[in-house]
This record gives C-alpha cells, structure tokens and sequence, in this order.
C-alpha cells in the first residue's frame, strides 16, 4: 500500500509502510484554503522566472539523461512562499522524519520542482549509495493537483532495497510501477533510492511541486547530488 489518508498517518504506521515500500502517497495532509495559497506562492515564483536554466543544462551531458526540470531553491524564494515555508513545519513531517531518519537527522536544503511543456524526468534514482542510511527522504509537497495529462509520478514501491535501477530505455516499463496523480493537498514521501520518473507534460501549464528533504544524520551532505539514472550515472 503506498496511498494513505492522512487521518490515519501516525507515527508507528508510517514507519512501517515506509520502510516496505519506499514512497508513500499522504492524502489530505494540507486543507484547500492552504493548499491555494501554496499553490499560488509556487506559481508566481516559476512564472516570475519562465527562462530559468534547466537543473541539467550544460553540465557535459547531451542527453541531459532525458531530464528537464527547473529548480529554486527554497532559501533563494523564502520571502515570497511563507505559506510553503509553514506547511514544511508541519509537526507531523517533524515527526515521520524523526521515525524514518532518526531523532537527530539532518536538514537538507529544499526546492520548487517544475516540468513545462513537453518535458518530464526519466527513470532514475536520486541518489546512488548503497549504504542503508545514506539516503534522502523527499517530503513532496502538491499544493496544486497533478491531472494525469500533466504527468504523473511512476514509482516501484520496495525498490529502495532493489540495488541499483536497471540499465535500459528512460521511459520504457519496469515491473511493479505504480502511477500516481497527486490530488492537492498530498504529500508524497519517497527514498531517494526508489526508482521512479515523472511523465512527459502534455499540457501548457508547468506541474510545480516544492520539496523539504531530509537525511539520517550519518548520510553525507551532497547524497543528491550524484544520481542514477537507467542511461547511467550522472554527478
């Protein structure tokens, strides 16, 4: 089970399920009148900066890994996303990242994600050590609903004990893929060594999510920033 409502998302559960599967889909974790206004927070933000660089441009890799997507870091837009910033201290994301990483874990620092028009993220894993407390745990925000058309999230649940994803085509099937349309208000806990990708958007409106990982205490600082990717490696 990966989908869970967040009435019934105490501690102990979320542990459990966390630690079987990898991802979990929170639903209703924030209610629709501060989920609007995330969501409008996030949208001025990306539509202030429609030319921003891509994440992956220029850094020696043509394929870019078959991924495009925009990132602002959350320090870079603190004073225009305060309600972001609120949902992020959540006392209950507080207390799943004390079950999941540990009572001392660590902060890393966190982003506005967006795809526009035609773009999507491969498969790939966003980290590649295989230490079992050398990962990051995304807390994915969708203030905004995600319309399938707008590309939904392919994960395969247990795979952060899967080793490394396999080799083969960006967008191609794995086994045991779940694909997810993240309603607003949900967030979405992942590992960064499960497999998963996010389709192509086939729409005109950017699919705009923010993100406040955190890490075990033991894990490495710059976890993320060597991924793995089914083309191969990127750092």
């Amino acid at each position: 089970m990966i989908l869970l409502d967040a009435a019934d998302a105490d501690r102990a559960t979320v542990d459990a399920l966390f630690a079987d599967t990898g991802v979990l889909v929170v639903t209703g974790f924030v209610d629709s009148d501060t989920a609007g206004r995330a969501a409008a927070e996030v949208d001025d933000v990306v539509a202030a900066d429609p030319d921003r660089r891509p994440t992956f441009a220029d850094q020696g890799v043509g394929d870019q890994r078959e991924t495009v997507v925009r990132n602002w870091g959350l320090g870079e837009v603190r004073d225009r996303i305060p309600t972001c910033r609120s949902i992020l201290r959540d006392p209950r994301l507080e207390e799943w990242a004390t079950a999941i990483c540990g009572r001392s874990f660590k902060r890393s620092t966190g982003s506005i994600a967006s795809t526009f028009a035609g773009c999507g993220q491969a498969w790939h894993q966003e980290s590649r050590d295989p230490h079992p407390r050398h990962f990051t745990l995304n807390r994915i925000v969708f203030a905004a609903a995600v319309p399938p058309e707008r590309g939904r999230l392919i994960v395969v649940p247990g795979s952060h004990t899967a080793g490394d994803i396999p080799t083969g085509g960006g967008w191609d099937d794995l086994d045991g893929q779940v694909a997810v349309a993240p309603p607003a208000g949900a967030v979405v806990l992942m590992h960064s060594r499960c497999f998963h990708m996010v389709e192509r958007n086939r729409t005109s409106t950017p699919r705009s999510q923010f993100n406040g990982r955190v890490l075990p205490p033991e894990c490495p600082d710059d976890i993320t920033a060597f991924p793995l990717f089914r083309a191969g490696p990127w750092s």
